[in-house]
């Protein structure tokens, strides 16, 4: 299950190469080239597709999509999320830190780019709302993935930050 876990999150990192971390206490990192990339990602989705329809038929998405979700649901959303990104953000920066390969440091940082640029969006948000989003206190589950997450980070290989990011990937 663990090899499964670090192949899918692997594809989603990098389109063109398969980067396999192996789990502790190896600390070696390999790429190899896909082949059959579009080949993959439609078996996943065809995998999981009654999943995806539920999810895109919750109420929360359907509220976000159509208009109708109320601003205090979208503002405590917003905050979980921005307290998941600075967890997320800082475990792809340890990882970054921990990587063997250049180009594995590069990936974990361009993903980090891509939290913050994220976290700037939900600042926007907050400051036509007049939310300050430095003072959240994060829900049961959100604290509890948080801090599962950064305590694998400082404690773990990339192969063990990558498996424990798999879960908030999907």
């Amino acid at each position: 299950m663990l090899a499964q876990k670090v192949f899918y999150l692997s594809i989603l990192f990098n389109e063109q190469t398969l980067i396999a971390f192996l789990p502790h206490p190896y600390t070696v990192c390999k790429q190899v080239p896909l082949l059959k990339k579009t080949m993959i990602s439609n078996n996943l989705w065809k995998t999981n597709r009654q999943l995806a329809t539920v999810c895109l038929s919750h109420p929360f998405v359907q509220g976000i999509a159509n208009g109708t979700l109320s601003q205090k649901s979208f503002v405590y959303y917003v905050g979980q999320d921005v307290f998941f990104l600075k967890a997320f953000a800082r475990a792809y920066s340890i990882a970054a830190a921990k990587s063997c390969e250049w180009k594995i440091f590069e990936l974990f940082h361009t993903l980090a780019g891509g939290v913050k640029e994220e976290l700037e969006l939900h600042q926007n948000y907050a400051a036509q709302w007049g939310i300050n989003l430095e003072n959240i206190t994060p829900g049961f589950a959100t604290r509890r993935y948080t801090d599962f997450l950064l305590a694998t980070a400082w404690g773990n290989n990339i192969g063990a930050i990558a498996t424990a990011m798999t879960e908030a990937e999907r």
